[in-house]
């Protein structure tokens, strides 16, 4: 895939607090669409369910950390957040080469990029989507690339009748946000799937967040 002149879309969802049957659903699901996504699983949900990342990680999807407890980093001490991501990316790290990181709720001191950049993090997809802020293009920062959220839970969550509206002029890198808090309709009648269909249906390949190093490493130099 040539990233540079391609549309790509990045399906991402979080596994911190995830219902009954949800994993599950999403995985059929994905598996029916023909698309990869990434789970961002917290470490301690993993510790607390051996086969967690197998299950993901042999449906062919990619898996990311969410942190250790999936609690929030803007809440704790800068020694504590720190202690938070290192521990959550290297335990999880113990089971999957994890080289993508979001942090739980969206909210990520920028202060912590260059440790995930030490920590061997590559990706980083936790900003999000501002009404009024145009700018939602992939960038560099402390030595992480850092793909913003363009579509995120609440949205993708709505009726596609009143959701479409957002996506009539969608960018040329999209990236979806959800979270497994219910498992997901039949395809063709669940609004995250008809917002996926849509986008495979307008040219969009979906890729996992790791894919995305090959198209920023002119930008990013030898670091990947």
């Amino acid at each position: 895939m040539d990233h540079e002149k391609g549309k790509t879309a990045f399906l991402t969802i979080d596994l911190g607090h995830p219902s009954p049957g949800a994993l599950e659903s999403m995985l059929d699901t994905l598996e029916r669409l023909g698309v990869r996504a990434t789970f961002f699983i917290p470490a301690s949900l993993a510790k607390r369910k051996p086969g967690l990342i197998e299950e993901v990680a042999d449906r062919g999807h990619e898996v990311g950390s969410l942190g250790y407890t999936c609690s929030r980093l803007d809440k704790m001490s800068p020694e504590e957040a720190a202690s938070e991501v290192t521990r959550g990316i290297r335990l999880l790290r113990e089971l999957y080469p994890v080289k993508s990181f979001r942090a739980p709720y969206m909210r990520l001191p920028r202060s912590l990029l260059p440790l995930l950049s030490r920590e061997g993090i590559l990706v980083d997809s936790s900003l999000r989507l501002h009404l009024g802020v145009a700018n939602t293009a992939p960038r560099v920062e402390g030595g992480v690339i850092r793909l913003p959220v363009t579509h995120g839970d609440y949205l993708l969550r709505l009726p596609w009748s009143m959701q479409k509206v957002f996506h009539t002029a969608p960018p040329r890198v999209a990236v979806f946000r959800v979270s497994a808090s219910r498992p997901l309709g039949g395809l063709g009648q669940d609004p995250l799937v008809r917002a996926v269909l849509y986008y495979l249906e307008h040219g969009y390949r979906f890729s996992t967040m790791s894919e995305a190093v090959d198209f920023y490493k002119i930008v990013a130099g030898a670091r990947v």
